[in-house]
């Protein structure tokens, strides 16, 4: 789910939502930019990629979940 702005700040400061939206528009594509657990909360991740206008694929193995820049 997309994050609206207030609880994105709620969760991220904005300087570091800033780092990672710029993190995310200079990556290679097909990098992969974060892993996370299958059952983690990936709302943040998701909003930073569609903050950044990037599309992003996930793979999973062993519970584990990457997050692709496409």
């Amino acid at each position: 789910m997309i994050l609206n702005q207030e609880h994105l700040n709620q969760r991220m400061s904005v300087d570091n939502q800033k780092k990672e939206i710029e993190r995310i528009k200079n990556a290679a594509p097909r990098t992969v930019l974060y892993t996370v657990s299958t059952c983690s909360n990936t709302d943040v991740i998701e909003t930073l990629f569609h903050r950044a206008g990037v599309m992003y694929t996930i793979g999973v193995a062993d519970y584990t979940a990457y997050y692709y820049k496409a």
